[in-house]
């Protein structure tokens, strides 16, 4: 049954029928665990659209309540009656689906989460999404180029993570964002959350356990090879931004999206430890506040930079790269990973060692390249590979969060780290996009400057020159 064409049980409907619904899923996981065949984890899989869908229009259905709809799709499911079953078209021509209605749907999912203040977010803020049409698609294709396989380096010396435990597996849910979206099965963090509850009776823990043991096996990247398409997959999500662009969001699987989460949170002592001063992305406090307070006192003329360059002449330069969390070498994340996060590389391995599926609608994307926008764990293995070029980098302010740079120093000390960067992002797959650079030149004489602006739009054609009342430091 394809998730999109039915309605998937509410958190609020679910929490009604939630024994019946974790015995099943937990005797899945239990299956998948043991059998780890492609068999098993297709049916663990396909289970929460199967037997989370609501019933339909008709009279028939009316009469019977939700309890017992799932209850008999729990038996129908276990007895194999549903998997060759088609969800029935209502009457008349179906109506095709509009950016509106997948706003609606997602503040559908907030307020259900009691989240009401991400549903206003989403009405207020969020960037629309685009219809799958022709243009989209081909757009997000050309978004994940293709790339071939990465060749992968040797196996880092046996190093056994510390399994997970049914405690932790609880706090990781909890730390998940509230209203996080459903992947290829729309079973979204909430609903595991909800299924094995805050008072952990039987039926939740026997889920907790099943779960716990299903993504240690997932950690161990020992899930069957014909299935990994689909578990380290997502189903894609094309949002407009507000300079017209595109946005891929890969929404992936909720048991891969659980194990990348742990991960995330039990690296962050040694991930901060290599990516600060300079990088703060991922993990740091007052991320953005940082990066800020330092272009500021940047260019307010410490007594550091007048000491050090005596014509007061300051070059501030914005980076931008091109796409450049879906181009990231592959090969690059995986040799990262076996330096520094060992244990985890055979998770890591299987994520983005082969090719996994991307669902646009109706449409399949290879995902080939990069860290999926979505996955979270990708942007601490995007920015491990970036911190590779950032620490060759010496210039006065060598500022970032994520993928966006500050570079700040003479304007031939600028000039100097960013010739370096655009050589040294390319060998981590990285393209530096000029046409978005900007460039802020500030200090000495009017002569000066425009000496400077000279020499860099000579080196690099097409750069942006910036006034202070155009310049946005983040």
């Amino acid at each position: 049954m394809h998730p999109s064409r039915m309605s998937l049980l509410s958190v609020i409907l679910l929490r009604w029928i939630r024994a019946s619904v974790a015995i099943a899923l937990a005797k899945l996981m239990r299956s998948a665990v043991s059998a780890n065949d492609s068999s098993s984890w297709l049916k663990l899989l396909s289970a929460p659209s199967a037997i989370l869908s609501l019933p339909g229009a008709s009279k028939k259905s009316r009469k019977t309540s939700i309890t017992s709809h799932i209850r008999d799709q729990i038996a129908k499911f276990e007895s194999g009656e549903l998997d060759d079953e088609e969800p029935k078209a209502a009457p008349g021509k179906p109506r095709r689906a509009t950016p509106e209605d997948e706003i609606a749907r997602r503040v559908g999912i907030q307020i259900d989460d009691f989240n009401v203040s991400g549903a206003a977010r989403t009405l207020l803020l969020s960037d629309s999404v685009a219809d799958s049409t022709p243009i989209v698609i081909e757009s997000m294709k050309l978004k994940h180029p293709a790339a071939p396989l990465p060749t992968p380096p040797p196996d880092p010396p046996a190093s056994s993570f510390a399994p997970l435990t049914p405690a932790e597996v609880l706090s990781v849910l909890e730390a998940m964002p509230r209203g996080s979206a459903g992947g290829l099965d729309y079973l979204r963090p909430q609903h595991s959350l909800d299924l094995i509850g805050a008072r952990m009776d039987d039926a939740a823990s026997s889920l907790c356990d099943a779960l716990t043991d299903l993504l240690n096996l997932i950690l161990a990247g020992k899930a069957p090879p014909e299935v990994v398409p689909l578990l380290c997959g997502a189903r894609l999500v094309a949002l407009r931004k507000k300079d017209g662009g595109l946005r891929p969001i890969a929404v992936g699987n909720i048991y891969r999206r659980i194990a990348a989460k742990a991960v995330d949170i039990r690296i962050r002592p040694v991930t901060a430890e290599i990516l600060q001063p300079h990088q703060l992305g991922p993990g740091a406090k007052r991320r953005v506040e940082g990066i800020i307070h330092a272009a500021r006192g940047f260019l307010r003329k410490p007594l550091a930079f007048l000491l050090q360059y005596s014509s007061g002449l300051k070059a501030l330069l914005k980076i931008d790269f091109t796409n450049a969390f879906n181009c990231v070498s592959r090969e690059e994340v995986l040799r990262i990973t076996a330096e520094v996060i060992p244990e985890y590389y055979g998770f890591v391995k299987m994520c983005y060692g082969s090719y996994s599926s991307l669902f646009l609608g109706e449409t399949i994307i290879a995902s080939q390249s990069g860290v999926q926008q979505g996955d979270p764990l990708g942007p601490v293995l995007f920015c491990l590979v970036l911190q590779f070029v950032i620490d060759k980098l010496n210039a006065y302010l060598n500022a970032w969060y994520m993928d966006d740079g500050t570079l700040g120093g003479t304007p031939s000390e600028v000039i100097r780290n960013f010739l370096l960067l655009i050589v040294e992002a390319k060998k981590v797959g990285l393209e530096v996009n000029i046409a978005k650079c900007e460039l802020f030149l500030c200090g000495g004489t009017e002569a000066q400057r425009s000496s400077a602006a000279n020499e860099f739009t000579s080196l690099f054609p097409g750069i942006a020159l910036v006034t202070a009342d155009k310049l946005n430091l983040l």
